[in-house]
């Protein structure tokens, strides 16, 4: 919709995939009225500019928030109502008086139409989202940057039945071209409604499946600024990796992992999440240069800084900032604690397969081949003396040489399937131009062992990097078939989904 009056407007831009999803409600046939109703899967939106109170702009007497809110009243009987856009409203830190839904704003200050505002959006049982904690924005970000000053002027406000679990806003990075930042609106709909709102205090069981899952369904949509200080690999940005239920952030400068962390806050917050404080180090590598003042970062304005270690230790692997990384002494530690457990081969097994993804070349084969047959020997119930080779031929088990071979031809299987552009495929084919200027890495080991049965690693690979890509070459795990006390036919059945998700775990 056309101002006639030379500022003011609207403008909405709707994906095409979503044009069948979205309706015009009503279109004001007066142009001093700068608001448009749409109707978007089920809800009725209102994308608003309401000019200064004292702006030459105002034809009516009636202030235009009266007039939204009018119109959102009939609209309410319908279904939820959405009202958001430059408001020109300064409401503070004041709330709607909505139970257990303080606010917070940046903008201390607080006008005659910002009063009006929050007045208008509890009789109408809605709630504004600026500066709620709970719903992405829970300091009351600045919303307009301006050379006469800075203000909170945008707002989205939403009726209580959307105030849910899964909505929430952002208040986005000022635009080049514009005074005012983008505000960003999410709300995770359901054709069945909601149920009420409950408190869950219980957890899954420590290593149950369910855990995994959900914490992939929470953080399936964890995002970090385009912009973050963090390093980059093949020209992607990492700022974080997760395992299990931690996360660790990336970055290059204090400023930057503090940006990180209040994504990581504001995700959390929107979602009802808790960030264990106490559990949560700083790890700085200073590289040649070292640091006058330390380093302080905060997951909120009211908690205590991070601490600053040298070292931790995680998963049993001692991350260390002063030394070099050693897999010498993690493996004598994994190993001592083995040696004392309950030898089975359900037990052994994680151990085998941690060894062959980790130290492909470790100093500790013959101690972990120990293991494993030790481990066939109990199982058995045969005397700890007793040879072992029929007992691999019994069980279908491969001696750990040789197993490691396989999961590693799985594995690189997996990686010929990848398409380009993952972080698993350019970090190969990064370990792989290492092993060609000369550099001795895990790459390079496994290329000599495959070399030793007859399998050259860069033609298997060279459809990776050549264009138009060669015909595919047969799979790995195929081909090492000669392996030594080994069946072809045993291959498939010895290494399930080894070529896949497994291993590919494992190792990337």
């Amino acid at each position: 919709m056309r101002s006639t009056h030379g500022h003011g407007g609207s403008a909405v831009y709707v994906r095409n995939s979503l044009a069948s999803e979205v309706k015009v409600l009503r279109l004001n046939g007066d142009s001093d009225r700068d608001w448009i109703w749409l109707a978007v899967c089920g809800v009725s939106c209102c994308f608003a500019y309401a000019p200064p109170p004292n702006s030459v702009a105002i034809v009516d007497e009636e202030d235009p928030l009266l007039t939204i809110y009018g119109e959102a009243a009939v609209y309410a009987l319908s279904g939820p109502v959405v009202i958001l856009g430059d408001l020109n409203a300064r409401t503070g830190s004041l709330s709607t008086d909505l139970p257990s839904v303080p606010r917070a704003s940046m903008d201390p200050s607080v006008s005659s139409r910002g009063r009006l505002l929050l007045d208008l959006s509890k009789d109408a049982d809605m709630l504004v989202l600026n500066g709620c904690d709970g719903y992405g924005d829970p300091e009351g970000r600045i919303t307009n940057f301006h050379s006469r000053g800075s203000s909170v002027v945008d707002y989205v406000v939403v009726s209580e039945t959307l105030a849910v679990p899964g909505c929430s806003m952002a208040v986005l990075n000022p635009q080049f071209d514009s005074f005012h930042c983008p505000i960003r609106l999410t709300v995770v709909s359901s054709r069945f409604g909601y149920s009420p709102a409950f408190y869950f205090d219980h957890g899954v069981v420590q290593g149950d499946p369910l855990s995994p899952t959900l914490f992939a369904i929470f953080l399936a949509d964890l995002w970090f600024p385009s912009g973050a200080d963090s390093p980059s690999l093949m020209g992607t940005k990492v700022p974080c990796l997760m395992l299990a239920d931690d996360i660790a952030l990336f970055a290059h400068s204090e400023a930057g992992l503090q940006a990180l962390l209040d994504s990581l806050v504001a995700f959390c917050s929107r979602w009802r999440l808790l960030i264990n404080g106490d559990k949560s180090k700083v790890l700085t590598f200073p590289g040649r240069r070292t640091r006058s003042a330390p380093l302080r970062v905060f997951t909120s304005r009211d908690a205590p800084p991070l601490e600053v270690v040298e070292e931790f230790e995680y998963v049993g692997v001692t991350v260390s900032a002063t030394r070099a990384w050693s897999s010498k002494s993690h493996c004598r530690k994994a190993i001592a604690k083995a040696r004392h457990t309950l030898f089975s081969l359900a037990l052994v097994e994680p151990y085998l397969i941690y060894g062959v993804v980790v130290t492909f070349n470790g100093p500790f084969h013959a101690e972990y081949d120990m293991l494993h047959r030790t481990a066939m020997r109990i199982a058995t119930g045969v005397s700890p003396r007793s040879i072992t080779a029929p007992l691999f031929y019994d069980l279908a088990e491969l001696p750990f040489f040789d197993r490691r071979t396989v999961l590693l031809a799985g594995y690189f299987d997996y990686l010929r399937a990848l398409p380009p552009g993952r972080l698993a495929h350019e970090a190969f084919l990064s370990s792989q131009r290492l092993a060609e200027q000369g550099h001795r890495g895990w790459y390079s080991v496994a290329r000599d062992r495959f070399q030793q049965l007859g399998i050259d690693l860069t033609q298997a690979f060279q459809s990776l990097v050549s264009s138009p890509p060669p015909p595919p070459p047969p799979s790995l795990i195929r081909l090492t078939g000669n392996i030594p006390q080994t069946s072809p036919l045993h291959l498939p059945s010895l290494c399930p989904g080894a070529g896949h998700g497994e291993v590919a775990g494992g190792v990337s």
